[in-house]
């Protein structure tokens, strides 16, 4: 049997033998059949059925499948139909036709002259009259009439004839002759099936019309309007089977026809290449493995053809190398082959290609020179090892590089190992914050190889952002043997400079100093914790930047206090510093200026120095030991007994001494406390002859002494410095200024001097009587107020007294003497005694 699918709307057509399965996607309008060419019936066991879209034809006996996929979806009832027509027999041995399309009845059985469609899933239906076993008379009634002709069934008749064999020639040049049919008549066609040159099956169909054959893709076979045509010899693939066959419109084909296309001629030449060598050099790394060389084939190069590269040395000494060309070879258009590393010297080699095919004479290609160096940057053994790798030393960069220091570019020293070779290059590669990296290179000079190392700078403008950088170093030759990259070493670049404010890379500010304390210099007590400056911290300074204080002492020798900045400080925009105590060791002046300076050296520079005063001299230190030992003491003499109206005019005169360690200048305040608690002060500056002395005299004032009362005074010394004496202790002192009333004194008639004593004396004032005794001698007698009357010192002259009256007795006063009586303070009275 000779099974055939056909789309006859496509014209495609495809024989199917046995076990094969074929697939096709169902299109709107076409027909499928499936016949046996040597029947024109379907296959006897034909069997149909639907799976979901998709309509499958099969045959058990044949084995054959067909599915036309979506020939429920793709065509739809209407203009979009599309059919499968089966042949078939009825009982008479009429061929007939059973159609399957997409509406219609549901069918049963393929009955000739039925149309309808399958219900989804059905498991498949066979021909009526074959399932009902009538088909041995029924093929019998239409062989017999295909072969006889009988009248009833003329229109009928079935043409099993298939058309004349086509020839074929496989031709010298790679193409392919074909020999037409001469007995095809019109509709006939020859398909011939090829590969091109791309490896892809082609199938072409050639049709009988009346004025010649026309191909169904002239691109590949022309139309011709004899009956020979040509397969060019660029659209067979070489060595690859060429099959024809004839066939008529019933499907009557002719056996096929084979022959092997012969390859094309050799119409170019073979072009050798050796990657590795590209840039004219062969490298120790290169070599190691031998050099990989590429031959591209010329165009017709066919399997079994053999491929030479020939290798002349230095010395002339030559070496072959020998390849044969496989299918996949031609199929790729190019070989690979391995040159051994032995099979070259160092020095100038060169190798040349070749190509043998057949009995053709050798056709010659191109060469390819190169020097082979096996001499490696680094290998200091000469076993092609690698031993030492180039190390870069920056030293400007210890702590980053700075503003200043990038003006120039990084300047970097660079060891140049042994194998290294002047005319060698020497590469840094620069890894940058970001992570990209720039390359900066050298040419080895012979005096730097000599030397062992090559001074190589980074230019400024591959150095554009701060941050932190690595740099690696390699040394690679002329043929590209390596020395590999050194280790990296690492360098921060920093050029925000502290007190560029507006970022142009110049100070625009530097910080200032202020010692608030030391505003009138800083004293003994001031200086136990140092002396506390604050510092500007101007913009472009960054935490971790250093602040440095540097002190000028007396003397003119100088000292310096760091500081680092924190982020706090930085925002702020000041900085607290404290000088130690321990650097400022001698009384005198001073100035101090502050500088920051960045991690990487980049500097505000200096800012205007701040003078200070320095004084631990401390008054009352007599002993210099730092400590107070003695303390002002204030007298007052004439305030023994109180400071009366008539004292108080001019003041309180008060005595102060003055202790050691004191000096012309410094400032000795009286503190004076009042009788309501509150206090005044007064102020006096020592000359040298009071220092000198050890005493002072200073006057409080009247107006600092306004109510009566009990008053004290402390006096301390005070030097500009702020050092002091401390307070001494104080020093009472009353002030009263209102006189008791006066007593009234009365000569009696008995002798006796009566004393009318003040009826608002307070307690403690007295009164004080003089008068002569009966001996003409002179007596003060003093009568104190007490809380029970009046108290006299003199009680045998004048008696106590219980009320405010006491008396002279007669006997104890002269007659005709005059008696006074004074009321404190100094309100005087007289009266004279008669008798």
């Amino acid at each position: 049997m000779n099974i055939i699918f056909f789309e006859k709307n496509s014209n495609e057509k495809v024989q199917l033998q046995p076990h094969a399965k074929h697939t096709i996607t169902a299109k709107a309008g076409d027909v499928y059949q499936l016949i046996d060419s040597d029947t024109q019936l379907s296959p006897l066991d034909i069997q149909a059925h639907r799976k979901s879209d998709d309509l499958i034809l099969s045959s058990k006996e044949q084995n054959i499948e067909v599915v036309i996929k979506d020939f429920w979806q793709e065509c739809q009832p209407g203009e979009q139909q599309c059919y499968a027509t089966l042949n078939v027999l009825d009982s008479n041995g009429v061929m007939g036709q059973a159609t399957i399309t997409q509406d219609g009845p549901v069918l049963e059985h393929l009955v000739a002259g039925e149309t309808g469609t399958l219900s989804d899933n059905d498991d498949g239906i066979g021909l009526f009259l074959w399932v009902a076993g009538s088909i041995g008379s029924a093929l019998a009634i239409f062989l017999a009439n295909r072969n006889h002709g009988g009248d009833n069934n003329k229109g009928n008749e079935a043409d099993i004839t298939a058309p004349s064999k086509p020839g074929l020639t496989a031709e010298d040049d790679g193409s392919v002759s074909i020999d037409l049919p001469k007995d095809a008549n019109k509709g006939d066609s020859v398909d011939v099936t090829f590969e091109d040159e791309d490896g892809n099956s082609n199938t072409v169909t050639l049709e009988k019309g009346d004025n010649g054959w026309t191909s169904s893709d002239p691109e590949l076979i022309p139309d011709t309007d004899n009956n020979q045509v040509t397969i060019p010899n660029d659209k067979i693939k070489d060595n690859s089977d060429v099959t024809a066959s004839a066939k008529d419109p019933s499907g009557n084909k002719s056996d096929d026809v084979t022959v092997t296309a012969k390859p094309d001629p050799v119409s170019d030449i073979p072009v050798l290449s050796i990657p590795e060598v590209d840039d004219g050099y062969a490298n120790a790394e290169e070599l190691k493995d031998g050099l990989q060389a590429e031959v591209t084939l010329p165009a017709g190069t066919v399997e079994g053809a053999e491929i030479t590269l020939t290798v002349t040395r230095p010395d002339n000494t030559t070496e072959t190398i020998t390849y044969t060309v496989t299918k996949d070879d031609v199929a790729a258009g190019k070989i690979s082959i391995d040159i051994p590393k032995d099979a070259v010297q160092n020095g100038q080699n060169s190798v040349d290609v070749s190509i043998t095919q057949g009995n053709n004479p050798a056709k010659p290609g191109n060469k390819v020179d190169f020097a082979v160096d096996g001499q490696i940057p680094g290998d200091t053994d000469g076993d092609g090892t690698v031993d030492t790798t180039p190390v870069v030393i920056i030293p400007e960069a210890a702590d980053g590089v700075n503003a200043d220091e990038l003006k120039d570019g990084v300047q970097t020293e660079v060891t140049v190992p042994g194998g290294s070779a002047a005319g060698d290059t020497l590469t840094l590669t620069i890894t940058k914050p970001d992570g990209s990296t720039d390359t900066v290179e050298h040419t080895l000079t012979a005096d730097e190889v000599a030397a062992g190392k090559a001074d190589v700078t980074i230019p400024a403008d591959k150095v554009t952002a701060d941050g932190n950088y690595s740099v690696t170093a390699e040394i690679t030759d002329p043929a590209g043997n390596t020395s590999g990259q050194g280790k990296p070493i690492d360098f921060m670049v920093d050029t925000q400079i502290p007190g560029d404010t507006d970022g142009d890379g110049v100070v625009d500010t530097t910080p200032v100093v202020t010692i608030p304390e030391a505003t009138d210099g800083v004293n003994a007590d001031e200086l136990k914790d140092g002396v506390q400056t604050e510092v500007t911290v101007p913009g472009g300074s960054a935490a971790g930047d250093t602040l440095t204080l540097t002190i000028t002492k007396p003397d003119g020798s100088t000292d310096t206090v760091e500081h680092t900045l924190t982020a706090d400080e930085v925002t702020a925009g000041k900085a607290d510093v404290t000088i130690p105590a321990d650097k400022v060791t001698a009384d005198g002046n001073y100035s101090v200026t502050a500088e920051i300076t960045d991690p990487a050296g980049n500097t505000s520079g200096q800012g205007k120095p701040t003078d200070f005063m320095v004084d631990t001299q401390i008054p009352g230190d007599t002993d210099g030991d730092g400590t107070v030992d003695t303390t002002p003491v204030v007298t007052i003499p004439e305030a023994a007994d109180g400071v009366n109206a008539d004292e108080l005019k001019d003041g309180v005169q008060t005595q102060v001494t003055v202790p050691g360690g004191s000096a012309a200048g410094d400032t000795l305040t009286l503190t004076i406390t009042k009788p309501d608690g509150s206090t005044d002060t007064v102020e006096h500056t020592l000359t040298a002859d009071e220092v000198a002395a050890g005493k002072a005299d200073v006057t409080i004032p009247a107006d600092k002494v306004t109510a009566d009362g009990n008053y004290s005074v402390t006096a301390e010394i005070t030097d500009p410095a702020g050092n002091t004496s401390g307070q001494g202790k104080p020093t009472d002192f009353a002030v009263d200024t209102v006189a008791p009333s006066a007593p009234v004194l009365k000569a009696e008639d008995d002798g006796s001097v009566s004393v009318d004593l003040p009826t608002d004396a307070n307690k403690g004032d007295t009164v004080e009587i003089t008068f002569e005794d009966e001996k003409g001698d002179k007596h003060t007698v003093t009568l104190e107020k007490g809380d029970n009357g009046w108290t006299s010192d003199t009680p045998a002259l004048i008696p106590d007294s219980n009320g405010d009256k006491a008396t002279i007795p007669a006997d104890n006063v002269k007659d005709n003497s005059e008696v006074t009586g004074i009321a404190k303070i100094r309100v005087a009275t007289k009266v004279t005694h008669q008798r």
